[in-house]
């Protein structure tokens, strides 16, 4: 069974229409755009 959540992205990009680039915390690029609908708010 997979995790619901991966892990924590920091937002490199903001795109428009509600589109963001993301990175990884360590600064690797995630190569697809992501709606801010599919994120989920992380607290450290």
């Amino acid at each position: 069974m997979a995790e619901k959540w991966e892990r924590p992205y920091q937002i490199r990009k903001v795109l428009g229409k509600g589109a963001s680039k993301l990175q990884t915390l360590g600064g690797k690029k995630v190569p697809t755009a992501w709606n801010v609908i599919h994120l989920k708010k992380f607290y450290a």
